[in-house]
């Protein structure tokens, strides 16, 4: 049974949430941390509750930061009146893995506690963070860029990775919204929980739903038991790619994982608590969408990301070129003339095309002995180039 330490100043309410509690939890309460410094040991607590009564921001941090510092490997759920809007962004900021209103309904709370897990032993494919959120320029080596439109995504990947929200990406094909997915899981306090991709429009509908929520013996001829991605990604992040091609059926079950943190395996009798940070992805306008739920696409949509296309940043091409080279291990160089036929191209496939585009080109830079990538050595594959000149028109 999950141990919970309740540290929450009104004494009427303490009472309450600890009966409420107790049919689920192993709880102990404390009036203040004060209280709880001088009589509970340092136990490994699998979450605490900290509940203010008022809402003065340098005493909930000030309390936020002496118990972390009691019980660090702790996730904190604070409590708050309604008041000063940005406390709970200033609480998020310094280590509360969730805020809530002191409002919310019992079965709301009761829902965030089964959502939140303490940390995990560490193995040797996910290591768990020395800090509560890794090195801030982590995503940089993901996302490149010096152009304003970059400078702001990555700027919002950093804001997204303090929260537990789902995120929906959008942008079109090759321009990295896995990678953005995983710089945002690489930056959160889940970054050493896994991170499982799933492309929804590369498995069959026929067994999409058992591939994500998996099955009990019998569901049908030749089931076996086996979890899902859900269950295996359980305290880590889940990347949703073509969130669009899911089934009616996958909608459904995939709205009750988002408002229950619930599961159900095909064929199960019950349903089992999950938390995994959904993070979704689609190359198609958000007024385009056709066949989703309106309900499901409005929780998907939380937090919305949206990657620019290359064409709207040529001032980064050259800086990715010269990455792709020394990704790929190839000591060449780019001459300006064939540089400046990089940036004048529209690139309908993205960063995704400019790969293939740099290490193609290099290859044939090498087969010609030059030994420097020039203007003839580029080749952008089936759909030509555009001339510099129309590019700056």
């Amino acid at each position: 049974m999950r141990r919970i330490l309740l540290c929450e100043e009104d004494a009427g309410e303490r009472d309450v949430l600890a009966a409420l509690l107790e049919d689920e939890y192993t709880v102990r309460a404390a009036g203040s941390v004060d209280a709880a410094e001088a009589s509970l040991p340092r136990e490994p607590w699998d979450l605490i509750i900290l509940g203010f009564a008022s809402t003065a921001p340098d005493e909930a941090l000030e309390a936020l930061r002496r118990i972390r510092l009691r019980f660090p490997a702790a996730p904190v759920l604070c409590r708050l009146p309604s008041g000063d809007p940005a406390l709970p962004s200033s609480l998020l900021r310094n280590g509360a893995a969730a805020c809530l209103s002191r409002d919310c309904s019992r079965e709301d709370l009761k829902r965030w506690l089964r959502r939140i897990r303490s940390p995990r032993p560490a193995d040797t494919s996910c290591r768990e963070p020395s800090s509560p959120y890794p090195d801030p320029d982590a995503e940089n080596r993901l996302l490149l860029g010096r152009s304003p439109c970059m400078r702001n995504v990555r700027g919002r990947i950093r804001l997204f990775a303090r929260y537990d929200f789902p995120v929906l990406i959008t942008g079109e094909s090759g321009t990295g919204k896995e990678l953005a997915a995983r710089s945002i899981h690489g930056l959160s306090r889940r970054s050493g929980r896994p991170f499982l991709a799933v492309n929804c429009g590369a498995i069959p509908e026929s067994i999409l739903e058992s591939e994500l929520f998996g099955t009990e013996r019998g569901a049908y001829t030749g089931a076996v038991s086996r979890p899902g991605t859900f269950e295996i990604a359980d305290g880590g992040t889940l990347f949703l790619d073509e969130i669009t091609e899911l089934s009616p059926g996958a909608q459904a079950k995939l709205l009750r994982v988002l408002e229950n943190g619930e599961i159900r395996r095909l064929g199960a009798r019950s349903a089992s608590a999950c938390d995994v940070r959904l993070i979704s992805a689609t190359n198609v306008e958000l007024d385009r969408f056709q066949g989703m739920r309106f309900d499901l696409l409005e929780r998907l949509e939380t937090l919305v990301l949206k990657l620019p296309p290359l064409r709207e940043r040529p001032e980064d091409i050259p800086m990715l070129a010269r990455h792709f080279l020394d990704e790929a291990g190839l000591a060449t160089e780019i001459g300006q003339d064939a540089l400046e036929a990089l940036s004048g191209y529209d690139w309908p496939g993205n960063v995704r095309q400019l790969r293939n585009t740099v290490c193609r080109a290099a290859v044939a830079a090498a087969e010609s002995d030059i030994g420097i990538i020039r203007a003839e050595h580029v080749d952008f594959g089936c759909r030509p180039a555009r001339p510099f000149q129309a590019r700056a028109e």
